[in-house]
């Protein structure tokens, strides 16, 4: 729930502190939303991904991601409910993309469908990895750079910072890269590292 307390302090003068280097301001701000955001951990995280991720630290992950944008004055917020949809909207990338890497990969043959041949498996990735090697030998160095941040699991904002990248422009880019990999066969490969 949204701190509804008589004094507590408005949230665009709370955002207005956090820009300008107020720690406490910062501190003010993310304990507005970390409870909601600890109880869509808590209900996004299935059986199986527990394993993988504690709600505490996922939650720590979305302060980690919105801190540079908070600390820096770039958000702008009608009300709390919308600094709590950002910070559930980050959450949910970072359970998918848990979840997408807890997958099964095509190289192990335990969970291969029945009636494939496991022998096949590491060709196919080979060939895979093959394009995917090529593809990059012919993109430009920022998109290359862009593609192994991404791999890397480095979120958005930080990418855009690190390649001097409006978010605008980023968006772009991984759009094109996006579509550019679908259309040489390699969905299932995005699907999975993406």
């Amino acid at each position: 729930m949204p701190d509804l307390s008589p004094d507590a302090e408005p949230l665009a003068d709370l955002l207005q502190r956090a820009g300008a280097g107020d720690a406490s301001a910062l501190s003010d701000l993310l304990r507005r939303y970390e409870r909601r955001v600890r109880l869509a951990a808590r209900s996004l995280l299935r059986p199986g991904l527990r394993t993988a991720l504690d709600s505490i630290d996922l939650v720590q992950s979305v302060h980690r991601a919105l801190l540079p944008g908070l600390r820096d004055g770039r958000y702008a917020f009608a009300d709390e409910n919308q600094l709590v949809a950002l910070a559930v909207t980050v959450l949910r990338h970072k359970v998918r993309r848990t979840a997408r890497r807890q997958r099964p990969t095509a190289t192990d043959p335990n969970t291969l469908p029945p009636g494939t041949d496991p022998a096949a498996a590491p060709g196919e990735t080979a060939a895979e990895e093959e394009v995917v090697a090529r593809l990059l030998a012919e993109l430009e160095p920022i998109d290359r750079r862009l593609i192994e941040l991404r791999l890397a699991d480095v979120p958005t904002t930080e990418i855009a910072e690190s390649l001097g990248l409006t978010p605008a422009v980023l968006r772009a880019r991984l759009s094109r890269l996006r579509k550019r990999l679908r259309d040489s066969g390699l969905e299932e490969w995005i699907q999975n590292r993406w």
